[in-house]
């Protein structure tokens, strides 16, 4: 920092060497050039390359969302057919309900099983020999 106030008379300290060395003055440059480093970029170049990585990032942006589009899509696809399937759950076991509630219930008899009674039962006998 340079001190160019009335009671340095634009005078500053350098390490050591005390307050008698002139302070330098901006000489100004047509912006193009950089006249204070040779390896520091310019500004259009920092601004050229800043503009290169935010439309890098706008299509990495773009990619993103076209991919979360496509998930969404997927899951909207699986949302429907968890649905579906107990929607269909639903109406088996209102069914299945309504059966057992018509079917008689007679303790020791699985439904569908034979009678078996002395007068349906029929014995054959065969001897081999």
């Amino acid at each position: 920092m340079y001190l160019n106030s009335k009671n340095y008379n634009g005078f500053r300290p350098q390490g050591g060497q005390g307050w008698n060395q002139p302070c330098p003055h901006y000489q100004g440059g047509n912006g193009n050039s950089n006249s204070f480093n040779p390896n520091q970029p310019t500004l259009r170049d920092l601004v050229y390359g800043q503009a290169k990585i935010n439309e890098s990032i706008q299509k990495k942006l773009a990619t993103n969302d076209k991919s979360l589009e496509t998930i969404h899509a997927k899951m909207d696809g699986f949302s429907t057919a968890i649905k579906n399937q107990l929607s269909f759950n639903k109406m088996f076991e209102t069914q299945l309900a309504q059966l057992v509630a018509t079917t008689p219930a007679e303790l020791g008899k699985i439904s569908g099983q034979p009678e078996s009674t002395l007068e349906s039962v029929n014995v054959v006998t065969t001897r081999w020999g």
